[in-house]
């Protein structure tokens, strides 16, 4: 669970993108790179043999600031004396002018377990397994294999895939409109759907 959380931040801090591409995918990644998003929200799944586990996951922006919203579901453990074994974890953490909060009024430096380390999203052409884009080029899907995983969300950030990793990056050819990711691991088919939008002056 600690993994998929990783990804969703990578995703959701796509906008510190890294990339690196030639002919259709230069053009491609240019309208990514161009734009800013004010709200970022995630969905993910994680499909068992038995039930799904969900999430949500909200970053607001504003400049430098934001507001980070989380709530998903996760095996309980002994410590949570929960009454159901799935229990629902939630929360929510300010970022304003160099400080952390989870409940807006008391601020510290240090960063909140709830947010780990940040990761940016690395296209590299030289990293996927294959990849197409559409003839509008405002639809990148690229298939990654668990050995690039690391490269592509971020030192540190190797997903537990059993097989190739799919990654969908889409636009509406002005700014980027989604970005998803799914694979299989040994617990189940796990899917995280990030979606973006802007300001009025960007839309």
């Amino acid at each position: 669970m600690k993994r998929l959380i990783c990804v969703v931040l990578a995703i959701a801090s796509v906008f510190a993108l890294v990339s690196c591409g030639d002919g259709d995918l230069k053009e491609f990644l240019e309208v990514v790179e161009s734009t800013t998003p004010t709200t970022v929200k995630t969905l993910t799944t994680i499909a068992t043999d038995d039930e799904i586990l969900n999430g949500v996951y909200t970053t607001k922006l504003n400049g430098d600031d934001f507001d980070f919203e989380y709530s998903y579901e996760r095996y309980a453990t002994v410590e949570d004396e929960a009454e159901t074994y799935i229990v629902t974890v939630e929360g929510v953490v300010y970022y304003k002018d160099g400080k952390y909060s989870e409940d807006g009024e008391n601020w510290f430096v240090n960063k909140p377990s709830a947010i780990p380390q940040q990761f940016s999203l690395n296209i590299d052409k030289d990293l996927f397994t294959e990849y197409t884009i559409n003839a509008d080029k405002t639809s990148l899907i690229a298939t990654i294999s668990p050995e690039n995983a690391e490269a592509v969300f971020g030192t540190g950030n190797a997903i537990a895939a059993t097989g190739n990793i799919t990654l969908a990056v889409k636009t509406n050819g002005i700014y980027l409109t989604s970005v998803s990711v799914i694979y299989d691991s040994s617990f189940g088919r796990v899917s995280v759907d990030t979606s973006y939008t802007y300001s009025p002056v960007n839309s």
